[in-house]
């Protein structure tokens, strides 16, 4: 209960740092925006460019609509872009009664190719690790690998239910310390029995190519920088054994064409000069390639009387437009 109390706090204590992070309001963009749509017959309510420390603009926008007003994304992309003189992305609609909410966000420097792969301990049908990846908030996106403690069931529970909390926290807009440390304390309640999973975070900033490394008790990390690989080990306890579970992290600066691979302790087999050598000569494949092969090379250089769950995530590094 303490610990559940106390995640209630560090939300509060998150959703304050946000509103402190913006830097400004831009209130003629905005009346711009508004004259634009009440231009193409849409009635505006209300509307607001905000932008933030390390983000382009947001815009957000909400418009009256009746039976028969019909909101293209095509007509508010190019009205924004033209009346706030930059590029958006697609905008995000949702509805409530006769209000539409219109969410638009700036499009960033870089985007991201992501590929995944797993095989399953055994060929069994219930994985001990869990993925996701996912566009997150102010620009940008994360991917998380969650290692469940053995194989089979148990595993695939604790690691699906690290991830699945996780990720809905981190999409609610939480900060990664306070997400975790709800996550942790789910795992500790869930039942009497120990339940440990680790937790290997990378949050990409699209605008500013900066990468934020966080581990809970999750292996290596290779990253490909300027043809040079960084191997980032960053010693950490997994989730589910002390009340408070921290992250170890660490900031890489990235540009166009570099790699980060993350990847499951079952990769991690006798000597890592053979995952070192293939990322860096790892040249023309996709990222989806690349992740198969890492699984696939640690599938044959395991021993034939012990099997784990493998998972790698590949992700490349590339200019948007």
């Amino acid at each position: 209960m303490a610990g559940q109390f106390a995640g209630l706090s560090d939300i509060l204590h998150d959703l304050s740092l946000e509103f402190a992070a913006v830097e400004g309001y831009d209130e003629a963009r905005a009346e711009r925006v508004i004259e634009a749509l009440s231009a193409e017959g849409l009635t505006v309510a209300d509307c607001s460019c905000r932008t933030g420390e390390v983000s382009g603009m947001i815009v957000e926008i909400e418009i009256v609509v009746g039976k028969k007003t019909a909101l293209s994304k095509t007509l508010l992309l190019r009205v924004v872009n033209r009346a706030c003189g930059r590029y958006f992305e697609d905008p995000e609609l949702s509805f409530e009664g006769d209000r539409a909410r219109v969410v638009m966000c700036e499009m960033p420097l870089y985007d991201l190719e992501i590929g995944s792969a797993q095989h399953v301990c055994d060929n069994g049908e219930l994985c001990g690790d869990c993925l996701n990846y996912f566009r997150g908030g102010m620009g940008s996106t994360v991917a998380l690998i969650s290692d469940g403690m053995g194989c089979g069931g148990r595993a695939a529970v604790d690691a699906n239910m690290a991830v699945s909390i996780m990720s809905k926290l981190c999409k609610a807009g939480l900060s990664y310390d306070c997400a975790l440390a709800v996550t942790n304390s789910s795992l500790m309640i869930k039942s009497e029995e120990e339940s440990l999973a680790t937790m290997d975070l990378i949050d990409f900033n699209c605008f500013t190519g900066r990468v934020r490394l966080m581990k809970a008790g999750a292996c290596t990390t290779y990253v490909k920088k300027n043809g040079k690989l960084l191997q980032k080990e960053m010693p950490s306890l997994p989730l589910g054994i002390l009340n408070e579970a921290r992250f170890s992290k660490e900031d890489v600066l990235l540009t166009k064409d570099d790699w980060i691979v993350m990847v499951s302790d079952g990769v991690m087999i006798g000597s890592p000069e053979w995952i070192e050598k293939l990322i860096l000569s790892w040249r023309d494949g996709s990222a989806e390639q690349l992740a198969a092969r890492i699984v696939n090379e640690a599938q044959k250089r395991r021993r034939n009387d012990h099997d784990d769950d493998i998972t790698a995530i590949a992700i490349r590094v590339a200019e948007n437009g």
